[in-house]
Parts: structure tokens; C-alpha cells; sequence
């Protein structure tokens, strides 16, 4: 069965490496043969789902949502047995019966092990299908909190009402803990296609505050900001507790423009704007962030350069060109007690050694 569709990285769990495919199929390779070890369909083919994402590993299980396009099929979240595939549980976010459609759940979510709790952030739902504001059971543009063996659902938070755009609540949702009002709480930090920073408490569900991260926030018909594409959108984000600082690729303008990328490092504590780095190149290609405990942040520009900034003042320490546009994450790791980077740029893996 081919698919054509992207892929956004794979799991590992034990000698097993999981992926989804674009036709829905959750499939475990052995890593060290990559045999196919096992490949189950976890959706109906006439049901107008297909998948991008990584899977999520939660002790024994495999954590996957879905893709509809914000229409037709309603979403779903559901865990899968890393031994043989079998399915454990799921969790509709629309019920079964309702007339209305989308609410999808295409990006990975987060995991706490210390307090147990899985969150899932959830799509919008079809323009024009309905209003779910007084309805049970219907969790678009939400964050859900699960009990990740039984997929019961612990708190679900809406996170607007209204907005004029398919701004999905599909962002990646980080996990940390900081002082708000001189009281250390434990909380998820989002930057929401919408254009609003918030601050959530992970225990509760409660929005401690909302605050724009982009210059224009207008939601009216007439003059849309941010664009269609959102304020950010998937790539990955970081905070560094050191500078206590949270760093998100964020595209400036208003429906209908062309738009500019920035790096904004954001407090989380208040949701100011800390410093911001416009981002050279078209705005084609948004990488994602990584902050290090060295003081820097690096990330990927459309002009197909790496950037390496000063993670407390946003200052440009040093660049390197690859001559392709840059899409991905840069990661690091130790290799034979080294450190390196290593970044997909176009269609190579280009890797940097940190030396002093």
C-alpha cells in the first residue's frame, strides 16, 4: 500500500522503532534488522483520515492521533500495545451521534511521567458545521488531559471561541514548572496559531493568562491577523530554565501577506516579549528551536542557514550556509563522548561538532 504522504519522525521502545503511515497503518520495525515486526491499520479507509505524525511512547503503549483535514471524520486519540499492536483504548472527540465534523488531533502530545498524565491538543472543527460552546463532550480547539492506561479524560480545557480561521489548538505543548506570582506551579507553556501565548496549569486545566506574541492580533472578517498559516504553527519550540525563557518560530503579518518569520523568546511568566530575530529567507520554511545548556539557541532559516543566537539577548553568534532551505529541528547528542548538532537541510543531514 504506497502513500505519498510526510512523516514527522518515529518512536523508539526497546528494540522496536514505530511509525505511522500517510494511509493510516501504525507499523514496528526491529531495529536492528528494520524486519517489520508488526503493521496494524488503526482507521477505515472511507473514513477521509490520513496521518503525518510521530508516535508518542507511553510506558508499555503507543500514543497516536489522527488527520482530517479540520473536516469529515471526527478525531480520535488511541493507544496501541507496543508488544503486538493490539488497540487499548480510544478517545473520540466528538461523539458518535453529533452532526458535527473535524476536530482532528494530527500533532504528537505531551507526557508527564511524575504525575502520569498524557495532554493531546485538538483542531478546530469544520467551518460551518455548527457551534459546540454548550455541548458535552465535544473537545475542538482543546487541550485534553488523559490517564494514559485507561484514556479517561482527566480535564479539558477550550482555549477560544469564535476565531475566524482554522487556527488549530495542535501546537507542541511544553511541560515545566515556574514561579507565577512567587509560586511555583507546574504548567504547560503554547504558542497558539491563534496568536496568544498561554499559560496553563497542567494539574487543573486552569488558563492562568493569555497574552498576544505577535505584533497584529485582529480577528475580525475584514482584516485577519495572524495569516491563514497562523501566528506559529508545528515546529517545535524550547524553554530554557536558565534564561527562563521560551523560545517559538513566529510568523508576523495579516491574512493576504506575504509575511516575515521571527524567533521570539517569550516570559513565560508574564508572556512579554523578551527579544525577537528576524528570520532571513522567504517564508517558505519555518525550522523548529532548540536551546541548550550552553547559553545559545539554534534553529534553521529559509536562506538555508543554521543560526546559532545568544539565548538570554537574541544576539547572532555565528551561521553557517548549507544552500538549502531548512525545514526540520536541529537536535543534539553525544556521540564517543562528544557533542554534536545534526539538522536536515533539504534533503541531507548536515552535523556540527561542538569543540572548544
Amino acid at each position: 500500500e504506497p502513500t505519498s504522504s510526510i512523516n514527522r519522525g518515529i518512536a523508539i521502545y526497546g528494540d522496536k522503532i514505530f511509525f505511522s503511515t500517510g494511509n493510516y497503518r501504525l507499523v514496528a520495525l526491529d531495529r536492528i534488522s528494520g524486519n517489520v515486526i508488526w503493521s496494524k491499520r488503526y482507521a477505515e479507509p472511507n473514513d477521509s483520515y490520513f496521518s503525518t505524525m510521530a508516535p508518542l511512547v507511553v510506558n508499555d503503549k503507543i500514543i497516536l492521533g489522527i488527520s482530517n483535514m479540520s473536516s469529515r471524520s471526527r478525531g480520535f486519540v488511541a493507544a496501541f500495545s507496543a508488544i503486538n499492536g493490539d488497540e487499548l483504548w480510544r478517545f473520540w472527540t466528538i461523539p458518535q451521534d453529533s452532526k458535527l465534523k473535524g476536530a482532528s488531533t494530527w500533532m504528537t502530545g505531551s507526557y508527564d511521567p511524575v504525575s502520569n498524565i498524557l495532554y493531546w491538543g485538538v483542531g478546530v472543527l469544520e467551518r460551518g458545521s455548527g457551534n459546540s460552546s454548550s455541548l458535552k463532550n465535544v473537545y475542538d480547539n482543546s487541550i485534553v488531559a488523559f490517564n494514559p492506561e485507561t484514556g479517561e479524560v482527566i480535564w479539558s480545557t477550550r482555549l477560544a471561541e469564535n476565531m475566524p480561521l482554522d487556527w488549530d489548538a495542535t501546537e507542541p505543548l511544553t511541560l515545566t514548572e515556574i514561579a507565577v506570582n512567587n509560586i511555583k506551579r507546574k504548567v504547560i507553556l503554547m504558542a497558539h496559531r491563534n496568536g496568544l501565548f498561554y499559560l496553563i496549569d497542567r494539574l487543573s486545566g486552569e488558563i492562568i493568562f493569555s497574552n498576544p506574541f505577535v505584533e497584529k492580533l485582529d480577528w475580525s472578517s475584514k482584516n485577519t491577523c495572524p495569516s491563514v498559516w497562523g501566528g506559529t504553527n508545528w515546529m517545535s519550540p524550547s524553554f530554557d530554565p536558565v534564561t527562563n525563557l521560551f523560545y517559538v518560530m513566529v510568523l508576523e503579518g495579516c491574512r493576504g501577506e506575504a509575511g516575515q518569520f521571527h524567533i521570539k523568546a517569550i516570559k513565560p511568566s508574564s508572556g512579554e516579549i523578551a527579544w525577537g530575530y528576524p528570520v532571513r529567507g522567504s517564508n517558505m520554511a519555518a525550522p523548529g528551536i532548540m536551546s541548550t545548556a550552553g547559553g545559545i539557541v539554534f534553529s534553521g532559516e529559509s536562506s538555508g542557514h543554521v543560526v546559532v543566537l545568544n539565548a538570554k539577548s537574541g544576539e547572532k553568534v555565528w551561521d553557517f550556509n548549507t544552500g538549502k532551505q531548512i525545514f526540520a529541528s536541529p537536535v543534539t547528542y553525544l556521540s564517543q563522548d562528544r557533542q554534536l548538532i545534526s539538522i536536515v537541510a533539504g534533503s541531507d543531514v548536515i552535523t556540527f561538532g561542538l569543540n572548544r
